[in-house]
């Protein structure tokens, strides 16, 4: 019984990879078996980390776990191109169901667009991993980092700066040919995104709702990881939409005001208060999120909720999550509508 045990998984991994939506009932038929026979064996192989299973009842299909993973290298000329790339992960993403495509094809071309346009290095590098039913993207490139080109745009030399800035959207180091929204919405879709460059890794946890950066040392160019449930219900369009301003637009930001705690004046200065609201006239909603923020100082509150509200009328600023005291300081601005 054992013996006939191991023939079917081996039939089964065999054979899967010709045989995705009818893997059971050939087994059955070939093994004289039952159906509930077969799936039993099935199951102990996605267990195991062997089979992929996508869909449910008639629409379940079954993989190698190994077809989903796969690594290439890329150099960068001026003929290489993120659909030329793309193309050869097409039979990976074209599985997935509809929106975990979209999202996939999405976030993949534009970070490969941003290595190729934007990163300054020789070679790009695309992975993709698969442990049931997380999926895993990799795009690296070994360019001048991802924070420092925003920096060097932007004509300022903190990299923590820099990657307050990036949060935002709309900053693009090329904005003739780049909206600057492409990591703004792929950090969105994807159930965490990870940038790791210029010595920092920047992560945006969408089931937490939260962005962290950490300091560290010895990272060279840049690494995006993206992982999503690939039974996960996000579409496209509704990031798209939650972001939309008149005619469909990019027109609403939110920024973390933890992001710009660099240690130096604790949410005290307009000056500090000048660095987050840099390029936020571009937007015509922008709601700052006081997640894990104790106090703020009048200046600053002032800076932004007087100041920068006096000069954009046309523009609606809001908050949340801000405790007793951040609100006091906020509402007592007299500004706040």
């Amino acid at each position: 019984m054992r013996n006939q045990s191991e023939q079917i998984k081996a039939f089964v991994v065999a054979n899967v990879a010709d045989h995705p939506t009818d893997i059971v009932k050939i087994t059955a038929e070939k093994f004289s078996t039952t159906i509930m026979t077969v799936h039993r064996h099935i199951h102990s192989l996605i267990k195991a980390d062997i089979i992929v299973k996508l869909g449910n009842t008639r629409n379940t299909k079954y993989f190698l776990r190994n077809e989903y993973e796969r690594l290439k290298i890329y150099t960068i000329t001026s003929n290489i191109a993120e659909d030329q790339i793309i193309k050869e992960f097409n039979d990976i993403f074209i599985r997935l169901p509809k929106n975990i495509y979209d999202i996939c094809y999405f976030g993949v071309t534009e970070m490969l667009n941003n290595a190729i346009d934007h990163s300054r290095g020789s070679k790009i590098t695309l992975e993709t991993k698969f442990s049931d039913p997380i999926l895993t993207i990799i795009v690296k490139d070994d360019g001048v980092g991802v924070f420092k080109t925003i920096c060097d745009y932007l004509q300022i030399d903190d990299i923590r700066e820099g990657i307050l800035h990036l949060s935002k959207g709309k900053i693009t180091r090329d904005p003739a040919n780049h909206t600057g929204q492409g990591i703004f919405f792929t950090s969105r879709m994807f159930d965490t995104f990870v940038i790791d460059a210029n010595g920092y890794v920047y992560t945006k946890d969408n089931h937490l709702q939260d962005w962290t950066f950490v300091q560290r040392y010895g990272s060279k160019g840049t690494e995006i990881t993206m992982t999503i449930n690939i039974n996960a219900q996000t579409t496209c369009k509704q990031v798209f939409s939650a972001y939309e301003g008149k005619d469909y637009a990019f027109d609403k930001t939110e920024i973390l005001v933890h992001l710009s705690d660099f240690k130096e004046d604790n949410f005290i200065s307009r000056s500090q208060a000048k660095r987050i609201l840099l390029g936020l006239e571009k937007f015509s909603l922008i709601t700052f999120d006081f997640k894990r923020i104790e106090f703020i100082g009048q200046g600053f509150v002032d800076e932004i909720f007087r100041i920068f509200k006096n000069a954009h009328p046309e523009i609606k600023v809001q908050y949340i999550n801000a405790n007793d005291a951040v609100r006091f300081m906020i509402e007592r601005s007299g500004n706040t509508k």
